[in-house]
């Protein structure tokens, strides 16, 4: 079966004929998305403690944090200014990590964590 469509010529298959699997694979497609965002909204976001800052970034080849801890960047503010260092083999991968340390605070207390890095 065919029809034009502005000149073009297109072929209609009647979707009768197509196996049950190819007629719901959109459907499965959308439906899995769906479950993947979902995940992206089931962490509670975290308050913002700041939400203005001066921000100067380090790139660093030693990072001294804790003794026996490698350290992959390192954030301190003092009245609205910031510095981040990062150590240079991690950039630019560990910046925004630490770029939530100056908006966000500590964001992981009580745990190390390379997330975002």
């Amino acid at each position: 079966m065919a029809s034009r469509l502005r000149g073009v010529e297109t072929a209609i298959l009647p979707v009768s004929g197509w196996h049950s699997s190819v007629r719901l694979a959109p459907a499965a497609i959308v439906y899995a998305l769906l479950a993947l965002l979902t995940g992206c909204a089931s962490e509670p976001a975290t308050p913002v403690t700041r939400d203005e800052a001066l921000i100067h970034v380090r790139l660093v080849d030693k990072i001294d944090y804790k003794p026996s801890m490698k350290a992959f960047g390192l954030s301190r503010c003092a009245n609205g200014v910031c510095v981040v260092e990062v150590l240079r083999e991690n950039y630019p991968y560990c910046v925004g990590h630490e770029i939530r340390h100056v908006f966000e605070g500590d964001w992981h207390a009580g745990h190390e964590s390379t997330e975002g890095c």
